[in-house]
């Protein structure tokens, strides 16, 4: 056999073997990939109290009055651990869900106990594996099966008639909680928008329709804060993000602001 027949031979073979290979590989069905889909948003738009840490055997009751939640957007999750606000990533694939570290604000609780409890609960969510609905409750797993942690279904905010505080604002780079003894909140009617910058009060022409939102410009008062240090450049910061924004989503006692390619840039939880 002649070289150039030799080497003729090689490249039909290795030819046919990639017609083979991509013969075997069929395209996703619509019915598939949006099962997929299904099975990634199964937790999204859902809210949750906390009701128990731990299994059957060891079964710990949240202490009264915290009300720790645990709310689900698209690919993101936020809540309460009875003293600190939580955003973070998570995924689910089937039964299986991941929760990636979150940011949280940084407020000191005077109580040991409930310091400990929201200690406990959050490594608890970053430890979860899995999750199974259980009689209309939220069971979430870890591995052997072990249960973290119960939830009950909590009744999620109206967006409008609320008194939104923000919690957390998104820098570009990281999550940064509010300035501390500061406050700053969102009230939506109609298509008006007013609250506090923390410092000057504000308000704002909106559209919305569905959950996309878009945010005249804000106009206020125009006072100078000194007190507490860093409210006037949040605030600053605060009417700059509320430009950008483009939609909204709420779960529970969540709001999060989303910006023009749908990710969270500030999240507010409902006030007392």
């Amino acid at each position: 056999m002649k070289k150039t027949d030799y080497w003729y031979l090689i490249l039909m073979g290795a030819f046919i073997l990639i017609l083979s290979g991509c013969s075997q590989s069929t395209p996703e069905s619509p019915q598939e990939a949006a099962a997929e889909v299904k099975s990634q948003l199964a937790l999204a738009g859902t809210a949750w109290e906390l009701e128990s840490i731990g299994g059957p055997d060891d079964l710990v009751p949240v202490l009264p009055d915290t009300r720790l939640s645990l709310n689900y957007f698209v690919e993101r999750y936020a809540g309460y651990g009875g003293c600190n606000w939580f955003l973070g990533v998570y995924g689910t694939d089937g039964s299986s869900l991941r929760m990636q570290t979150p940011a949280a604000t940084t407020i000191y609780c005077e109580s040991e106990g409930v310091v400990q409890q929201e200690a406990t609960y959050m490594t608890a969510l970053v430890n979860v594996t899995e999750f199974k609905m259980e009689d209309g409750k939220l069971a979430a797993y870890t591995v052997e099966d072990q249960r973290l942690l119960t939830f009950k279904p909590a009744e999620t905010v109206p967006f409008e008639g609320t008194t939104w505080e923000l919690k957390l604002g998104w820098s570009g780079e990281r999550w940064t909680p509010v300035v501390p003894l500061s406050t700053v909140t969102a009230q939506f009617e109609g298509d008006q928008m007013s609250g506090s910058g923390g410092c000057n009060n504000y308000s704002a022409s909106i559209e919305k329709e569905g959950e996309q939102l878009t945010i005249g410009t804000v106009t206020g008062t125009e006072m100078a804060c000194t007190d507490p240090d860093g409210v006037m450049e949040q605030e600053t910061a605060y009417f700059s993000q509320l430009s950008s924004v483009a939609g909204y989503t709420v779960a529970g006692g969540s709001l999060a602001l989303l910006d023009a390619n749908g990710e969270a840039i500030l999240l507010f939880g409902a006030a007392e």
